[in-house]
């Protein structure tokens, strides 16, 4: 039997994938009280148990990410 290899993965059900794991970590984060760094609106942005935002870094860009 052939097992499958990574490139016989179509991309969209990598990424369906990765997106259901992330939120399921962040939800599971925010039931323990902890605090959480999310992207949004270019920015790195830290969302404490309490609900206050901190901007970690403006204009964030993925130094992997091909221009």
């Amino acid at each position: 039997m052939r097992m499958n290899q990574p490139e016989d993965v179509p991309a969209e059900v990598l990424r369906t994938a990765a997106r259901q794991a992330s939120l399921r970590a962040v939800n599971e984060s925010r039931a323990l009280g902890l605090t959480v760094t999310v992207f949004e609106n270019g920015q790195l942005v830290r969302v404490h148990a309490d609900g206050r935002r901190e901007v970690v870094a403006d204009e964030y860009r993925d130094i992997n990410r091909k221009a």
